[in-house]
């Protein structure tokens, strides 16, 4: 999914709406689908939010400067929803922590993943 991102960001595009029920699987080989989000990097376009509980906070409050940085908070987002079996919420408390980086991650993940989700996984104003 990083590569798929990559590639489309690459192209001036953002998805906006990653998440597990968007990451489809063909012949082994993961594939990123439905675009109905994207949109031009440069905010060119209009747009509408995906899923907000896959969206950093700061999107959501309509601050779209870093929009690549939405699609990598959801890849980060997503990773801890599959790894972990937790269902994301999409409002209280834990769905606040989680934008603020403050992961409960289960015991048995190593501490590089509990890294990986949270540098990959950093809401726009973090990464700014």
């Amino acid at each position: 999914m990083a590569k798929a991102l990559s590639h489309i960001h690459a192209k001036g595009l953002v998805h906006l709406d990653l998440k597990p029920d968007n990451i489809y699987v063909l012949g082994g080989v993961f594939k990123l689908g439905d675009f109905g989000c994207a949109t031009r990097i440069d905010g060119s376009l209009s747009f509408e939010e995906g899923d907000a509980r896959y969206i950093p906070l700061e999107f959501l409050n309509e601050d779209y400067t870093h929009l690549c940085s939405v699609d990598m908070f959801s890849l980060g987002a997503s990773i801890y929803e599959l790894a972990t079996g937790v269902t994301l919420p999409s409002s209280g408390p834990t769905y606040k922590a989680l934008r603020e980086g403050k992961l409960a991650v289960p015991p048995g993940f190593s501490s590089s993943f509990e890294n990986l989700l949270k540098v990959g996984g950093e809401s726009p104003s973090v990464n700014a």
